[in-house]
């Protein structure tokens, strides 16, 4: 199988406001047609990163390149990239086609053909009919379309999205979150995706790179960071996840077992650990199960402590013999058979609890 070439590489990047170091020399490639999506926490760099691919930031280290060409230097208007910025900017007042066509009329297009490239970025985003409505007539998603067709209509080979989704309700963004990846892949157009949301990233991404100050820690696709986290952050960043420290006590080719607060847990593991070494056990609270009595699979008990229920959801708070609380979630199809201050036993497949090493988050390398 021929492997893709990278549609746009960033090699090096490094940014710094005075003494802060923003960037701290990361590499990124993004190949044509996938949908990448940054995700972090508020102040990673995810931003700032868009910003230089953009040409929106020029005082950086390093190198970017756009189909193999050096675009490093160029300023944003010859790069063919273009940004959706979480603001929208749509200008007050222009109706909708003339917000659509304002790109192309500067670039001297004749008046015919940016009416019909108008048309039919209106039809790309479902919003045929509406062009001579001004942006304050418009509903919230509707804005965001209008922002998106003026940026698809100038043809990019790359498209940013700066947390477009941001402003919106809750139904409302996950509606457009299916409308983005539906206009993507029927465009073909590579989607850069800048986002502090999870599920987001996790719902609409072929791939996630996980930033954290100023760095990537993984980059991989959804399943792969959620069910083979290679950090402690990574594994407490992405879902709900009961997170274990113990120190291997024993270990033999794939297996091993962690000493936690008098537990003995088996593991599985795709790394080289020793005896001794400090470790973590990433647990995603929808994979722990319970009952009233012992499974034959693993052997923690526990104190039922507290059911709470979200929607279709109930989420169970159970305490060990150390004190740690552990959360299991499930969906509810029937009356649980556990109630609050009974023992119950814990058990999960080994094969979907990742183990990570341990290291204080605010000091991961």
């Amino acid at each position: 199988m021929q492997v893709k070439e990278p549609l746009l590489t960033l090699r090096g990047i490094q940014k710094s406001y005075g003494d802060t170091h923003v960037l701290k020399g990361i590499d990124l490639d993004i190949y044509p047609g996938e949908f990448l999506t940054l995700l972090g926490p508020s102040g990673c760099g995810k931003t700032t990163t868009l910003r230089v691919i953009a040409g929106l930031e020029t005082d950086h280290a390093g190198k970017i390149t756009l189909e193999g060409e050096d675009i490093t230097a160029l300023p944003p208007e010859k790069r063919a990239i273009n940004t959706v910025f979480q603001n929208l900017a749509l200008f007050p007042h222009m109706n909708v086609e003339k917000n659509i066509g304002y790109g192309l009329k500067m670039r001297g297009m004749k008046k015919d053909e940016i009416a019909r490239r108008v048309e039919n970025a209106l039809s790309m985003v479902q919003l045929d009919g509406q062009g001579k409505k001004m942006p304050s007539q418009l509903s919230g998603g509707q804005k965001q379309r209008v922002a998106l067709a003026r940026a698809l209509v100038l043809q990019p080979k790359l498209l940013l999205l700066d947390e477009p989704l941001s402003a919106l309700d809750l139904n409302l963004r996950r509606h457009m979150q299916g409308e983005l990846k539906r206009m993507q892949k029927e465009l073909g157009i590579a989607f850069l995706y800048i986002t502090h949301d999870q599920e987001e990233a996790l719902n609409m991404s072929d791939r996630v790179a996980l930033m954290r100050d100023g760095q990537f820690i993984q980059i991989g696709a959804p399943a792969e960071l959620y069910d083979s986290p290679e950090s402690l952050f990574a594994a407490a960043f992405m879902g709900q996840s009961n997170i274990l420290r113990g120190v291997i006590g024993g270990c033999s080719e794939g297996k091993a077992v962690l000493e936690v607060g008098g537990l003995s847990i088996p593991c599985v593991t795709h790394r080289p650990v020793l005896v001794g070494d400090e470790m973590a056990l990433c647990l995603r609270a929808e994979r722990l199960h319970y009952a009233p009595h012992p499974t034959g699979k693993i052997h923690i008990s526990g104190i039922l402590r507290e059911h709470t229920y979200i929607g279709g959801v109930q989420r169970t708070k159970i305490e060990l013999p150390d004190g740690q609380i552990l959360l299991a979630q499930r969906q509810i199809d029937a009356q649980d058979e556990c109630s609050v201050g009974s023992r119950v036993f814990l058990w999960w497949d080994m094969a979907a609890a990742a183990l990570v090493p341990w290291r204080d988050m605010n000091h991961e390398n």
